[in-house]
C-alpha cells in the first residue's frame, strides 16, 4: 500500500452530479493539494456519471484503493 518510505497511494472521490458539486470539488482538490504536499502519490477522480473511461474505473475498483464501487464498470 505505501510507496516511498511513508508515501501511502490514495483516491481522492469528489464532484459529482447534485446541487452541491461545486463545493464538493473546491473541498475535494484542498485535500488533493495537501497530502500531495504532505509526499503522498494522490488520484483525484471526479464522480460524476460517465467521466471515467470503462478500462480507469475498472483499474481503480481493482487496485483495491477504493472500497465500495461495485458492478461492472461503465461503458465509454
Amino acid at each position: 500500500m505505501a510507496g516511498i518510505a511513508g508515501q501511502l497511494k490514495i483516491v481522492v472521490l469528489f464532484g459529482g452530479t447534485s446541487a452541491e458539486r461545486d463545493v464538493s470539488v473546491a473541498s475535494g482538490s484542498q485535500v488533493v493539494r495537501a497530502l500531495r504536499e504532505a509526499g503522498h502519490d494522490v488520484l483525484a477522480v471526479d464522480t460524476a456519471p460517465r467521466l471515467l473511461k470503462a478500462a480507469d474505473e475498472k483499474r481503480i475498483r481493482q487496485s483495491g484503493a477504493v472500497r465500495g464501487l461495485t458492478g461492472s464498470a461503465r461503458e465509454s
